[in-house]
């Protein structure tokens, strides 16, 4: 990932902070036009778009994890150490013990939710990367993906 951060303009920059500034809208089909066979079309259509979401999502929790090593951790028996209800986190290797609170922050969510997340992001990485790659294609809904 630092690979590509490095050659990034700073134009590049500047046009995502635009882009991230802009309003979450999707684009919706006049429900009431829509016959009954379109209307089934486009709820296939919502669903493949909420598996592309989930891989994305997954996607960009796993950057975020990247982004916040274990180096700044503090080790262990000096102040500030991890205890024993907050621990490092064996599934997320090389990962801030403090990250699940921070995306927790991020997503306005629990700890634990956002810790499942993350190893939910991680597995599909890791050693479902087939599941990933169908869910991002929206080929694979979010459910099933969860069961592998």
């Amino acid at each position: 990932m630092e690979e590509v951060a490095q050659y990034v303009s700073p134009v590049e920059r500047a046009l995502v902070g635009v882009l991230l500034e802009q309003p979450v809208s999707i684009p919706r089909l006049p429900v009431a036009l829509l016959s009954r066979e379109q209307k089934a079309a486009e709820l296939q259509r919502v669903a493949a778009l909420k598996a592309m979401t989930a891989a994305y999502e997954a996607e960009l929790v796993l950057g975020l994890a990247d982004d916040s090593p274990d180096d700044d951790d503090p080790a262990l028996g000096t102040p500030g150490t991890r205890s024993r209800s907050w621990k490092p986190d064996a599934e997320l290797p090389g990962v801030s013990e403090f990250f699940p609170a921070e995306l927790a922050m991020v997503l306005n969510c629990g700890r634990l939710a956002a810790a499942q997340l993350a190893h939910r992001a991680w597995t599909y990485r890791e050693k479902l990367p087939g599941t990933w790659a169908a869910l991002a294609a929206g080929a694979l809904d979010e459910a099933r993906a969860k069961a592998l």
